[in-house]
């Protein structure tokens, strides 16, 4: 994912898989760093600020993880998998 990246770095895609290699594998900074440079190539991707809230949500970081499904949700309001996430969520 690394070197996709490195030889195209314009591509939303390659940065959102590098974000989900980096989740899989512990790297919760750099999962992060990547879905946040997804999100500013593609703003108007829903999937990349619910999968910011997946990884804020491992992590432990709810208040984050609400954040992040806000923002999915400003993008597609009817987006099924943030709705589901936001209604299971502790303290609501």
């Amino acid at each position: 994912m690394r070197a996709a990246v490195a030889r195209d770095a314009s591509q939303a895609r390659f940065w959102y898989n590098l974000s989900v290699a980096e989740s899989k594998t512990g790297g919760v900074q750099q999962a992060l760093d990547a879905i946040a440079r997804a999100e500013q190539l593609s703003p108007g991707d829903a999937s990349y600020p619910y999968t910011r809230a997946t990884i804020h949500m491992e992590s432990g970081r709810v208040d984050l993880a609400q954040q992040a499904l806000n923002r999915c949700l400003e993008i597609d309001p009817n987006y099924a998998r943030a709705l589901e996430m936001l209604q299971a969520m502790p303290n609501r």
